[in-house]
């Protein structure tokens, strides 16, 4: 690597996931590799191409034409995991938050989905939800808000939500309209 950004990337080998996390919590980007025909070579997309920190970032097996070189980091103070997946020549994928919700009210239930808009709703981008806490314990704290333990209809908040329906296309009768949350925000009730 660039003189001076020898501790951003590192390609490991041999290393099983448990130690891999470990040396992810002292190095900025660790990329594990094994040895094929003498030569390093990625690991199976399935498993995580990088590492960063609590981090890890997965490539599409079917968008993704992977190869093992260094990156050009002239004129670039840090290295992220884009430019890292793009000198492998991997495509990142994408992380997003995928709910299924039944709505109910007096006359009848309806399942919705909630996944464009989700980080609208919880106000949480699915990358932090992924690998910080402090984010999951947010989102908890809002389903348990909508969904009480107890389960009473009385407990439950009434809601005001922007659906939208979409007829989805199937073999036959599969054919079917679906609803999913858009363009809604939850706003927690202040605490006194």
């Amino acid at each position: 690597m660039t003189e001076g950004k020898t501790d951003q990337l590192i390609f490991l080998m041999g290393c099983t996931l448990e130690e891999t996390c470990h040396l992810a919590a002292t190095y900025q980007s660790i990329v594990p590799v094994s040895s094929s025909g003498g030569q390093l070579a990625l690991l199976d997309l399935s498993a995580p191409l990088l590492f960063r920190g609590r981090k890890r970032y997965y490539g599409c097996k079917r968008c993704s034409e992977a190869a093992l070189r260094e990156p050009s980091t002239e004129g670039m103070q840090m290295i992220d995991e884009k430019i890292i997946a793009e000198a492998l020549g991997v495509q990142l994928l994408q992380l997003v938050l995928l709910m299924k919700l039944e709505l109910q009210d007096a006359t009848d239930t309806l399942d919705v989905f909630l996944w464009k808009h989700a980080e609208l709703f919880f106000s949480v981008t699915a990358e932090d939800m992924s690998a910080n806490q402090e984010a999951q314990n947010s989102i908890h704290q809002t389903m348990d808000i909508l969904c009480p333990a107890e389960g009473s209809m009385g407990k439950r908040p009434w809601l005001d939500l922007c659906l939208m329906a979409y007829y989805t296309e199937g073999d036959g009768s599969m054919n079917q309209t679906c609803y999913q949350i858009c363009n809604t925000v939850i706003v927690k009730p202040s605490s006194k």
